[in-house]
């Protein structure tokens, strides 16, 4: 006999359906990355420091976006707090980061600069140390530390003020090192994906196919030399996963699907809000007017590029700062990033070099473009949208 399905069946499935998928009010966005998916690295970034915020991955059509839920944050705000008041606590903490740092440096990254073929050992040993450094370097994000700061500036306590500004300044260097660390790991060219292409070289995969499986996927692959290519061509255009109350889970390829489309509607609407003013935190004061220019992301070369573009007055927006955007962030008249908090790297050399800059917007390499003429309010922390560019480059 046929199910026969009505209206209201219908209607109470979706809402069904609507239940197990998160609601993107209860999110924000940590960070995000064009054409960086690599689904190796997802389980280490769920389960590492933030896990305590249940974080949200999602990635659909080269965006990959890593979110924190909102009431998570409020646990992570309190757990970095205790932790950067601590003495003992943190000494614990930063001798661990920098003994790392320095075994990274001396051993780990050379053992695996050169690979000329890789087994399950190999593998699983590099994935684990990366796991080490995410459980490190997590901690040196804005949700752990920007709380504290602000705790610091208000505080009259002027013991516990000198305690959480060293402390702070030592996560300010573990940061910039550990940072070298994390980008040596898996951005490109990075071992992780030095090591995925050994892998598509081993097993005859096409570029980048390996960066779609897990660990328990190319360990699979590895030793049976097979995997099922449904699964490469699902991820390529969707996928889902997070922590829910702690635990992990997967969505499928429709749920994630769904889901993805959820969040980027929702975020659609935030666009168009944001057509004429555009919010974030200010970090360092000011008041400019100028014309965008839009930074490549955290690349050297690519940034000496845009730097000859770049004219007196221009104001740089990105995805967020390093030092390899050095050459930009000096010639600017003001910064604007996507990322960050009160100690990121844009904050601090902007409050150095005495420019306006305003952090934390989410959307701002999304909304602008190049050659728009905005207003800078980095006393107030808006940035208002004066004239939209004819044509963008």
């Amino acid at each position: 006999m046929s199910q026969i399905y009505t209206k209201q069946t219908i209607k109470m499935v979706r809402s069904k359906l609507q239940k197990t998928l998160a609601s993107p009010n209860d999110y924000e966005i940590l960070f995000r990355l064009k054409d960086k998916s690599n689904f190796l690295i997802n389980s280490f970034l769920l389960n590492g420091s933030l896990k305590f915020a249940d974080p949200l991955i999602i990635n659909q059509e080269g965006f990959w976006t890593f979110y924190l839920n909102k009431k998570g944050i409020k646990k992570i705000e309190k757990i970095g707090y205790n932790l950067f008041k601590n003495n003992n606590l943190f000494k614990k903490y930063s001798t661990s980061f920098y003994s790392y740092i320095k075994k990274a440096n001396d051993k780990i990254i050379p053992k695996y600069q050169n690979l000329n073929r890789l087994n399950t050992k190999k593998l699983n040993s590099l994935t684990e140390d990366l796991s080490k450094l995410w459980h490190f370097y997590g901690l040196t994000e804005a949700v752990y530390h920007d709380f504290t700061y602000q705790k610091m500036l208000l505080t009259k306590d002027k013991k516990l003020k000198k305690i959480l500004s060293n402390n702070l300044n030592t996560l300010i260097d573990l940061k910039a090192k550990g940072r070298k660390i994390f980008n040596t790991y898996v951005m490109k060219g990075g071992l992780i994906n030095k090591a995925l292409a050994q892998i598509e070289s081993q097993n005859f995969l096409k570029t980048t196919q390996a960066s779609y499986l897990n660990l328990e996927e190319l360990n699979s692959l590895l030793s049976k030399g097979s995997i099922d290519d449904q699964i490469i061509k699902q991820r390529k255009n969707a996928y889902g996963l997070g922590l829910f109350k702690g635990k992990l889970k997967m969505f499928n390829y429709k749920d994630s699907a769904a889901l993805a489309n959820k969040f980027y509607n929702f975020e659609r609407k935030q666009y168009q809000k944001a057509a004429k003013e555009i919010t974030g935190i200010p970090v360092s004061g000011g008041l400019v007017r100028g014309k965008v220019i839009i930074a490549p992301m955290l690349d050297r070369k690519e940034a000496e590029k845009v730097a000859k573009k770049m004219k007196a007055g221009d104001i740089l927006v990105a995805q967020s700062t390093n030092p390899d955007l050095m050459i930009l962030c000096k010639k600017a008249a003001a910064i604007i990033t996507n990322q960050g908090g009160l100690l990121s790297h844009a904050a601090i050399i902007s409050r150095e070099m005495g420019k306006p800059c305003i952090v934390g917007t989410v959307l701002a390499t999304k909304v602008l473009k190049n050659g728009d003429l905005i207003e800078v309010n980095a006393n107030q922390g808006v940035i208002k949208i004066i004239k939209k560019a004819k044509i963008s480059s």
